[in-house]
């Protein structure tokens, strides 16, 4: 029986919510890290709002391969992408208030920040439970 499996046969869930905290961490910590980065970066140099946004968007696509190289297992990862989709989509909402923050981000039209983020995890999510845990081939979410 694999991991994954005891994980769900496991009623009290300590081992998954363990691993998601360790997971969630290190995640929050690779997020920041870069993000931060990037925003310094954007703050020091003359980058154009385009090029920007992409640099953000290799962050956000590339974060889910972070995840399952370092999760314990697919589980885990997938409650981690979700749970910080769900603090970051309010985070963002608030956000949006400040007047810094359409200079910060392009957006097309107001909110589209907030959707894609929450749309790419929950897709992030979905492709994670299936490709490392329907398919145990973690491999193909590198390349999808």
């Amino acid at each position: 029986m694999t991991k994954d499996m005891e994980y769900l046969l496991n009623i009290n869930g300590i081992e998954i919510m363990q691993d998601t905290v360790a997971t969630f961490g290190s995640f929050f910590l690779y997020i920041i890290t870069f993000a931060a980065t990037l925003i310094l970066a954007k703050i020091i140099f003359p980058i154009p709002q385009n090029v920007f946004r992409k640099m953000l968007h290799i962050v956000a696509f590339t974060s889910s391969i972070y995840v399952v190289v370092n999760g314990e297992s697919w589980i885990a990862d997938v409650i981690t992408i979700l749970v910080f989709a769900l603090i970051v989509y309010p985070a963002l909402k608030i956000a949006e208030k400040w007047k810094g923050y359409s200079k910060l981000f392009v957006e097309k039209k107001p909110g589209e920040i907030c959707n894609s983020l929450l749309l790419l995890f929950i897709s992030q999510s979905i492709l994670v439970a299936f490709t490392c845990g329907f398919l145990q081939k973690p491999y193909i979410l590198v390349a999808a």
